[in-house]
């Protein structure tokens, strides 16, 4: 018989604990005591029954036993069919043993026991997970009587649970108490956890004693009281317990409460119940995170299974409100701060059930931080020593023990009874901070007091008690809708609080994330605690425990979860850069200022439901689930839900043992959200294969990255990545370059590589080669020099709102005499002014931009001679201003000279970046001739040499760099470099521009050759993210689908969430480089060509195709597409193509000259029905009738190497070249409108950003180009600078070349 096992179902095991007639009554200590006489006063020991996963029954008593009839074939088995198992249950027994028909307890005095029973654990070793135990099972002649078969649980758990379904022992009473429920946590040897609901009946039994004071029990279903002596009704507790890997707490609990209602009215058939829910609960997988929830029935309780909000989230299904009604905010805030900082914590309540569900919803605020430690929801009264052991913990204890608990040292207490906390003095934490070396502190600290008011001032909104809204409401008698509201009102409470707490843990930690070094794997700890110098008690704290560690190698990585989205989304509440490649806060040396991230409200969809039908025949259940499953597939518009369903169609694949299928169905999803893989699940699907099916499997595409997946799981389990938090030391020895580069770049002195080997050279005063290397001695100084400036800049004192916001002070000089009277200059990156001594009052000296010229001159007196540096205003009629500045004049000028400079030419070029990169410079220029004072450093003899080599903007403004044309000057807009920090410049391929809203920034979408892309916030101009789509390969266009997603062709298409920018699917149809995304039909179809002539009509909504495949057989090597009127234009080198919507060739346009074919670089169309074509060699656009293909018009341009891209904006056809130029023509009269100078290398793309502010019309603002790799920057263009050249002038493109070498000798006098 085939068994049937559905992965990742809700329940692993149900068990059934307690004491019945196969049993009897074990005291725990009766001592000289006769049990019948103290019968309700003495505890007596619990054991596991009954235990029923997905594939197997199994009974414990009286002896380990498999019950052949389970599963059950039909919903509901015959009480005759179980009566009978019973009865051959007990004839076994009988045969096996010679026992009676009654089972006993002799009191202690007595005989030996003829009972035989499991061995039971013993209190002192419930939680020490070395305990290895097995069931014993009875043999006969040396074989087993029933073979036992494995569960999903250990002989360990079998033989301690018991103790936690009764932490405080088993009691027997007179009188029926109220049935109850609580839960709890089993964690694995592994760290894995398990999450319990126990339900806990009592059942009526008769006592009775014989002569020997035995005393027997026997189920007892009479109404009727017992008037013999010697035999008494009692009622004994039992236990349903629902072992789960997922913590749907709320609706075990209904299961087991709905269970419980069947067994009150038939309590005959309670094996028959059991048997039948155990059934259901264990063939129902949990759904997937996304919005796909799982129905089922149970009888009459209709069960949904919510999924979780996130894959790497657990499901939320408990009332996470309940602990703010238990806790204020000043005491709640300090139950964070205990559990960040991996103190030992006790939480005691009077109440078993409250104790899992408080911890269990602190243990979901503090995610990502996850808790790693010893971690038990209950620890029965038994088991208190463990209070005392070493190390970090967190237990659950009954209030009744807490005189006890309290006389533990070093304890963190939480009375939830009571709502407060205990934090015990330094005096009791000194043996908990000497082991964890915690640096001495009288308490724990404090959150931040700024993120913790943003928390408090939400408080009222999260200790929300639903009473008080029902109070304006009328009552409903339907109990299943008053079930589904309340439902509701939980689902909505819990999102806005986890939402509020992701938001306080995104506050604390999202500038931890700033002062990481991906490439060096540092994270500059001390950096941080400097910047946070208030907060410092607590983050010091932080970053000693294993949970941010762990975090940390998370972030590293670059893993994108909740957290990392809420951090994206929020950005735009605060910092704009995560990693930019010249951070300027490097060089700030003024206070932090904190902007708090807001909740951002995330996309409302409704949650789709899939019912699952009842179970009768498992097989046939199974096979129609899977058939139920793909007809729903079929039929569903949305793809998210389409993935659910998928991944649950594998589940049932794997329970109907169709590896392949299964398998098959998990590489679609790798391919389409590879974040909802089920590692274990394909773990153990791979280990079952054949070695047929491992062969088939090897052989389907994409079965690499399940293969990846199951590594990966594997690897978590190995080794941790190491992060450097230490400060970053200089070697004892020379340094060569490769260590000189690291220790640069992780100082921050620089991060640009051309910076660095500029610099090595300047300190080496040598070329440098493979076996260069700089004395340590004189790093050292220079690195020294380089600190002492920073700490000098660091304690200029200056009024509030003198300097703006991102300003930074760069240089002081001493004491010196001036125009202004005595005091001392400043250099910022905006200006140079002036503090007068003793007084310290300000005065600005000039702007940067404001400086005409620089000039060293000396001064002479009746005295002396003494080298000033005068500064030349702008504008007429100003006089220079006078720095008697003595030896430091030509360092000061040098300094001076290149964040002007760089100032200059950055506001001439329009980039931003120049300005942080001219900082950088200016410091190592000042640092270079600080060290070279010392006559030990290499360059001393040559320090104004070495400085120079670092002089790179003043370089191009001596060179006239930075003077463009007139046109360009106009209408270049900005001018960024997204190579900036990289090894080799890379080619921009692509570009894309997004809108932001109230919530999140425009973007700036780079696409580049290494297969990254690049994206940057389009107000800051910072660089946001780094999407990492294929390494090596090239990302060939990108595509705005819908205000959510983004589509990027490289090898691939990869579908990108606009709002976390991560990759959340992705399409494998082509097989070869995607070349082009283009939208179709109000954006309702996508079509996408690539490089092999394929091109696909896929469903924007759904992501699926929505035809077959074109196959352009004529068109080997396809470049470009375009839709147009319905038509299909796809260009190659040598001719354009075109055909209708289903692929049909209509026409074919080729170029040619004297009869032979010209090789074509790119194309355009325009409104008119034109096709505006660029040669790949030499400047000539060619124009063709898009219906006749006749040649229309030829515009040659002069000196030209090849046309690179073109693009039609409004009437004018942008056309990109290979020298670096961009011509803008009429598309009325095709004369040249405009000609600008941006890069250094081709324009291989052209990008439009369109303003969408009026519905149903748009019109382009701005051009974007991205060069090649020589030059790796993009442009920004003004698109509608209005600089119409006289249509009717015949000398225009005279007037363009006289303007540009008029522009060219310009440069040239500058330069001399």
């Amino acid at each position: 018989m085939n068994k049937f096992v559905v992965p990742n179902a809700l329940a692993d095991v149900v068990l059934l604990v307690g004491v019945d007639d196969n049993v009897g009554l074990i005291p725990v200590d009766a001592g000289d005591v006769s049990v019948y006489n103290a019968l309700f006063e003495l505890k007596y020991e619990a054991q596991v029954l009954s235990a029923i996963s997905g594939t197997d029954m199994v009974n414990f008593h009286p002896f380990a036993h498999r019950v052949d009839s389970y599963p059950p074939n039909n919903t509901r088995e015959t009480f005759e069919h179980q009566a009978e198992e019973m009865v051959k249950a007990r004839e076994r027994m009988m045969s096996d043993f010679s026992l009676g028909s009654k089972k006993s307890f002799q009191n202690t005095e007595s005989s030996p026991k003829k009972t035989t029973r499991s061995i039971s654990v013993s209190p002192k070793m419930l939680l020490a997970r070395s305990m290895s135990m097995t069931i014993k099972r009875p043999r006969l002649g040396g074989n087993t009587v029933n073979i036992v078969p494995e569960l999903p649980i250990s002989d360990e758990v079998i033989n301690s649970i018991s103790t936690f379904c009764f932490p405080d022992g088993l009691k027997i009473h007179e009188r029926k108490p109220e049935s109850t429920t609580h839960f709890f946590v089993l964690t694995d040897i592994s760290g894995r956890r398990s999450y319990t609901t126990c339900l806990t009946f009592y059942r009526p039994f008769s006592v009775e004693k014989d002569d020997q004071g035995n005393a027997y029990i026997n189920l007892d279903l009479a109404e009727q009281e017992h008037s013999d002596d010697d035999k008494m009704r009692c009622y004994i507790p039992q236990c349903f317990v629902i072992i789960s890997k997922f913590p749907y707490y709320t609706t075990m609990k209904e299961c087991l409460s709905s269970m419980l209602s069947y067994i009150e009215k038939d309590p005959e058939e309670m094996t028959t119940f059991l048997k039948e829910y155990a059934n259901v609960i264990t063939h129902t997988p949990v759904p997937p995170a996304g919005n796909l929830a799982v129905n089922f029935r149970l009888y009459n309780l209709n069960v949904t299974l919510m999924p979780p909000t996130h894959p790497d989230k657990p499901v939320i299904d408990l009332q996470l409100h309940l602990t703010f009604l238990c806790f204020n905010a000043e005491e709640f805030l300090r139950i964070l701060s205990c559990v960040l900082v991996e103190e030992r914590i006790v939480f005691l309540s009077s109440n078993y059930a409250l104790l899992t569900l408080i911890m269990e919803s602190v243990m979901n605020l503090v995610l990502p931080f996850k808790w790693r430690f010893t971690y038990s929801t209950i620890l029965p009264s038994s088991a208190l020593g463990y209070l005392e052991s070493p190390g970090t913990f967190m237990y659950g204890v009954h209030s009744r023990h807490k005189e006890e608990v309290e006389q533990v040292e070093g304890l963190i207490l939480v009375d939830i009874d009571e709502g407060t906390v205990f934090i015990p003095e330094q005096d009791c934490q000194a043996t908990h901070v000497k082991q964890n070396g915690y640096p001495p502190t009288s308490s724990v600290p404090n959150l931040p007091s700024e993120m913790a008011t943003v928390f408090k001032n939400k408080w009222s909104h999260l200790k929300l008690q639903f009473d008080l809204l029902d109070t304006i409401r009328p009552f409903s008698y339907n109990i299943e809708q008053m079930r589904e509201d309340r439902k509701k009102k939980v689902l909505a409470q819990n999102k806005y609080i986890t939402d509020t707490c992701l938001e306080l843990m995104v506050n604390l930690f999202r500038d931890v994330v700033y002062k990481l070094r991906f490439d060096h794997n540092h994270f500059d700890k001390w950096k941080f605690l400097k910047e946070h110098a208030t907060d410092r008690d607590f983050y010091q704290r932080v970053f000693l425990t294993d949970m941010f560690k762990v975090f940390l190698e998370e972030r590293m990585k670059e893993k994108t979860d909740y957290w990392s989205d809420l951090e994206m989304k929020s950005r735009g509440f605060g910092h704009s850069s995560l990693r930019s490649s010249l951070n300027s806060s490097a060089y700030s040396n003024r206070p932090r200022r904190y902007t708090l991230s807001q909740i951002v409200p995330s996309d409302k969809r409704g949650t789709t439901v899939l019912c699952l039908k009842d179970i009768t025949d498992l097989k046939i259940h199974v096979k129609n689930t899977i058939l139920q499953i793909t007809k729903a597939m079929e039929h569903s518009d949305d793809y998210d839900d389409n993935t659910s369903l998928q991944y649950l169609r594998a589940l049932f694949y794997c329970a109907d043992n169709d590896n392949m299928a299964a398998m098959q169905d998990f590489i679609d999803l790798s391919i389409t959200n590879i974040r909802i893989l089920p590692a274990k699940v394909l773990s153990d699907l791979y280990n079952r294969l054949t070695e047929e099916e491992n062969t088939k499997f090897k052989n389907l595409r994409g079965h690499e990255v399940i293969l990846d997946c199951i590594e990966d799981t594997k690897g978590r389990e190995g080794e941790r990545q190491r992060i450097r938090m230490d400060p970053v030391e200089i070697p004892d020895s020379d340094l060569n370059y490769i260590k000189f580069e690291e220790i640069v770049s992780l100082k921050q002195m620089s991060n640009d590589y051309r910076t660095i080997q500029l610099l090595f050279e300047a300190l080496t005063q040598e070329k440098m080669t493979s076996t260069s290397v700089i004395e340590q001695m004189t790093f050292q100084i220079f690195a020294c020099c380089w600190e002492d400036n920073q700490i000098q800049c660091s304690q200029v004192k200056l009024g509030e709102n003198i300097l703006l916001e991102e300003e930074t002070i760069l240089k002081v000089s001493t004491l010196i005499k001036t125009d202004f009277g005595l005091g001392r200059i400043g250099l910022t990156d905006k200006r140079l002014f002036f503090l007068s001594d003793v007084s310290n009052q300000y005065k600005e000296i000039v702007k940067l931009r404001e400086i005409r010229d620089l000039e060293q001159s000396e001064y002479s007196s009746l005295f002396s001679r003494v080298q000033t540096l005068k500064i030349h205003r702008k504008g007429k009629g100003t006089s220079p201003f006078t720095a008697f500045l003595k030896e430091e004049r030509n360092w000061w000028y040098m300094v001076i000279r290149e964040m002007w400079a760089g100032k200059v030419v950055a506001e001439a070029m329009k980039d931003v970046m120049m300005v942080q990169h001219a900082i950088q410079n200016t410091l190592l220029i000042d640092a270079i001739i600080a060290s070279g004072q010392e006559n030990c450093t290499t360059h001393s003899q040559n320090t104004e040499a070495a400085a120079e080599k670092l002089s790179h903007f003043y370089c191009l403004y001596r060179e006239g760099k930075h003077l463009l044309p007139h046109d360009t000057q106009d209408t270049l807009q900005r001018k960024i470099d997204v190579n900036i920090g990289e090894r080799e410049s890379k080619t921009v391929h692509t570009l894309l521009y997004t809108g932001g809203d109230e919530h999140i920034s425009p973007r700036l979408w780079c696409g580049l050759s290494d297969g990254r892309i690049k994206v940057f916030n389009a107000v800051t101009w910072t660089l946001e993210s780094e999407i990492i789509v294929e390494l090596k390969r090239c990302v060939a266009c990108l595509t705005a689908v819908d205000d959510n997603h983004v589509w990027a062709g490289a090898f691939g298409i990869y579908i990108l969430d606009a709002r976390t920018l991560t990759c959340t699917k992705t399409l494998l149809e082509h097989t070869d480089l995607v070349v082009d995304i283009v939208l179709h039909d109000n954006n309702r179809f996508v079509y996408t060509a690539s490089l092999d002539g394929t091109i696909i009509k896929w469903n924007a909504q759904k992501l699926s195709r929505a035809k077959e495949k074109i196959i352009l057989k004529s068109l080997p090597s396809l470049r470009s597409l375009k839709v147009y009127k319905d038509r299909l234009i796809c260009g190659s080198w040598e001719s354009i193509v075109i055909c209708d919507l289903e692929g049909s060739v209509l026409n074919t346009l080729k170029v040619k000259e004297n009869e032979t074919v010209v090789a074509i670089d790119s194309f355009t169309v325009s409104g008119n029905g034109e096709v505006w074509t660029g040669t790949r060699r030499g400047g000539k656009i060619y124009i063709l009738d898009i219906s006749t293909g006749e040649l229309k018009h030829m515009i040659t341009i002069d000196k030209c190497k090849g046309i690179s891209s073109m693009e039609e904006v409004d009437g004018r056809i942008w056309t990109g070249t290979k020298d670096g130029m961009i011509y803008i023509y009429d598309i009325n009269n095709r004369r040249l409108w405009k000609e600008l100078q941006g890069h250094d290398d081709a324009v291989r793309v052209l990008c439009d950003i369109r303003d969408r502010a009026h519905v149903g019309y748009s019109y382009v603002r701005y051009m974007i180009s991205g060069g090649g790799s020589m030059d790796g920057r993009v442009c920004i263009w003004n698109a509608t600078a209005e600089r119409l050249l006289d249509s009717s002038d015949e000398h225009t493109l005279e007037k363009i070349v006289y303007e540009r070498e008029k522009n060219r000798s310009s440069r040239t006098a500058h330069k001399k």
